[in-house]
């Protein structure tokens, strides 16, 4: 399982969307002028580092008309795809929404380790290159990056939201010199949760087996 780098799944998923949509064929004419796409995408992430995730692409009326033929009326063929293309990626509960009125669609999925643990309480998210970073709020960042594929340039505007608690949120450079976003967050592993239910229950089954020897007694 992939997921030595994986806040590299939201550039992937730009790219696999983009590319599905067939608005971006890698062997157009030289000529043939390029394409806009821009594509809204929000990571929402949880204090284990897992992410929601929102993909909103809206087209023009060509770009839409040739979607559509192909996808518009059957979303199910999408979400086949990037359960394909992503197959190395713990993604679940792909959902895709078709809006006609606004010539649009929206892709939502939820992803484990969308932000990597690093300890100590520290987390970070990697960052493509050339990556313009502007903070929204003290939990809201506003990413916008800029690729080529094909005919196609792919303007996406990448909103993260860290989760509550979340601290001296700063941009750095990682130890192999890639550009990240790096937090801080007390880690809060799910097992105290489940080792405290455990334990109820070991209490209730030696107080009822308690009770029960008691009264043969």
């Amino acid at each position: 399982m992939n997921i030595q780098r994986p806040a590299r799944l939201i550039l992937l998923i730009i790219t696999v969307i983009a590319t599905m949509a067939v608005l971006c064929p890698a062997t157009a004419p030289a000529q043939l002028e390029s394409t806009i796409l821009t594509q809204d995408i929000r990571l929402t992430l949880n204090k284990f580092g897992d992410g929601d995730i929102e993909i909103k692409q809206t087209m023009n009326g060509l770009q839409w008309t040739t979607w559509y033929k192909l996808y518009g009326q059957n979303p199910s063929l999408i979400k086949r795809n990037i359960e394909y293309e992503l197959s190395a990626y713990e993604i679940s509960d792909i959902k895709i929404a078709v809006d006609a009125t606004n010539r649009a669609y929206v892709a939502t999925m939820k992803q484990k380790a969308a932000s990597m643990y690093k300890g100590n309480g520290i987390w970070e998210i990697e960052l493509k290159k050339g990556t313009t970073v502007n903070k929204l709020s003290n939990d809201e960042w506003l990413l916008n990056t800029s690729d080529t594929t094909g005919n196609c340039i792919l303007q996406n505007n990448i909103k993260v939201r860290f989760p509550k608690g979340a601290k001296n949120i700063s941009q750095a450079i990682d130890e192999t010199g890639k550009p990240i976003i790096r937090y801080e967050l007390s880690y809060a592993s799910p097992l105290p949760i489940f080792l405290a239910v455990a334990i109820l229950f070991l209490i209730l089954a030696i107080a009822t087996a308690t009770a029960k020897f008691s009264k043969v007694i």
